[in-house]
């Protein structure tokens, strides 16, 4: 398999939203009244850092006391380090990795969602999307085929893989290529992959293309992996953060309840935020399926997500979603 850096589209996006991190003790210190309390958030980004860009857009994080400062990282691997050191206060991540991170013992709590399944299958941006004549009509199709991921792992590689061992299908029947999504879809064009697990922006840009999304990851039916309405991706942080910063985590958390229920309400600001914030191109931000966006967590999606990977053999052992996320 091949591993390769996140695409340089999105990489490029990512280098005009960085800003410095704070110096070390910074985020810990106080602040006076009627001052901001500085924290930064570690962010990737896609269509699921939108409620972020809204907090930041329409004042809600400095309604809720918070000046908060984006430091663009590629990925959840390369955020947690800081995390856990301290660097950043909060990182986005799909829950996949998030749990799989948790098993491994890394102590790090999810504290609100940042977007969310949907109820229609087929208006999900998470897809397994096909060349019209790689022979995939179904999930157990994928078996002797070339599928692929951006990453083993990932959410919807995950929630895919648990959906085709669901249907009765061999793990070790599908070659799974590791590239960018924008690669991705190149090589389903020439022919050197069959299949691939997408997300927007590319899952639309690939159906442009002519090839055909079949399968959700998440929402097919008689396969659901998660619930309407469920955050995939998560915003968290390290338990040492939250355990000496608990009040200050939980304005962060109201913020981005609030910053979803805007989003959720406004997709014409969803738009405009992914041109002017993630520099994406207007007619695919048109164009894009946005998620839901919901920013309370039960953990019923962190249970659900963790029982796909533990059947998936993603992870060692049972996953306590209650436990893994943090209560104000």
């Amino acid at each position: 398999m091949r591993r390769t850096a996140v695409t340089a589209g999105v990489a490029a996006a990512a280098l005009t939203l960085a800003a410095c991190s704070p110096t070390e003790g910074d985020e810990n210190e106080g602040s006076s009244p009627g001052e901001l309390t500085p924290v930064t958030m570690g962010v990737v980004v896609t269509t699921s850092t939108v409620p972020i860009y809204v907090a930041q857009s329409e004042g809600i994080f400095a309604d809720h006391g918070l000046e908060v400062e984006l430091e663009a990282v590629q990925n959840f691997a390369a955020a947690a380090p800081s995390l856990l050191n301290g660097q950043i206060n909060f990182a986005t991540a799909a829950t996949a990795p998030v749990v799989k991170a948790i098993d491994q013992g890394m102590p790090l709590l999810a504290v609100a969602g940042t977007s969310a399944t949907v109820e229609d299958p087929r208006a999900e941006g998470n897809q397994l999307v096909v060349r019209t004549d790689s022979g995939i009509d179904d999930v157990v199709d994928m078996a002797g085929h070339t599928i692929g991921t951006n990453a083993v792992g990932s959410g919807p590689h995950a929630a895919m893989l648990a959906s085709y061992l669901r249907a009765g299908g061999d793990p070790e029947a599908i070659e799974w290529v590791v590239m960018p999504m924008n690669e991705q879809i190149a090589a389903l064009e020439s022919g050197e992959l069959d299949a691939a697990v997408l997300a927007e922006p590319f899952t639309g840009m690939a159906l442009a293309d002519g090839h055909e999304a079949i399968f959700s990851a998440y929402r097919e039916p008689g396969y659901e992996i998660m619930e309407p309405d469920a955050p995939y991706v998560v915003l968290l942080s390290s338990q040492s953060y939250l355990a000496e910063n608990a009040e200050v985590a939980g304005r962060v958390r109201d913020a981005m309840i609030e910053a979803n229920q805007v989003a959720a309400e406004d997709p014409d600001l969803v738009v405009e935020l992914l041109v002017s914030e993630a520099e994406m191109d207007p007619e695919i931000a048109e164009q894009v399926a946005q998620p839901g966006f919901n920013g309370v967590l039960t953990g019923d999606e962190m249970q659900a997500i963790g029982d796909a990977m533990y059947e998936a053999d993603m992870i060692e052992q049972p996953f306590d979603g209650s436990a893994s996320i943090w209560e104000p």
